[in-house]
């Protein structure tokens, strides 16, 4: 592997599928306990463990677990390393190995694509196609007065 400024080039031997490893990737996330996560659009999630193993999580029709869609537009880890993914069909969150979907307080159209998302101080800011959203501590979700 080659070092380009800032950036690691090269061809990376990872088992990874090719989608993953081509500009399909939407969105790359390092935790500081030497995790990594890859989402793609259309491959779901990757997350590379601290021991090299790579765990492989995607959309679940009709389940509260899994991805609310294949196709990851957000990653973002809070201070509890809990691993958020945003995807165009709504909001999951990776903790201690369980994915689950987290529903947004939206009354109409199902929910939204979330584009964004921004660990503050426990709380979670959504950036989403229906509007900007914050998740308090408690779990309680908040709108912006603006």
């Amino acid at each position: 592997m080659k070092a380009s400024g800032a950036l690691a080039c090269g061809q990376l031997e990872t088992g990874l599928p090719d989608w993953v490893l081509g500009f399909a990737g939407t969105g790359l996330c390092r935790c500081s306990r030497s995790v990594g996560s890859i989402g793609s659009f259309n491959g779901g999630l990757n997350r590379l463990d601290g021991q090299g193993r790579i765990s492989h999580y995607a959309a679940t029709a009709g389940s509260p677990a899994g991805l609310p869609s294949n196709d990851v537009m957000a990653l973002a880890f809070d201070e509890h390393a809990r691993l958020w993914v945003g995807t165009v069909e709504g909001l999951a969150v990776l903790e201690q190995g369980r994915l689950q979907r987290v529903d947004l307080p939206v009354t109409e159209g199902g929910q939204p694509t979330i584009y964004s998302l921004i660990p503050d101080a426990g709380t979670l800011w959504v950036g989403t196609a229906a509007g900007m959203f914050r998740r308090m501590t408690d779990g309680r979700w908040t709108l912006p007065a603006w």
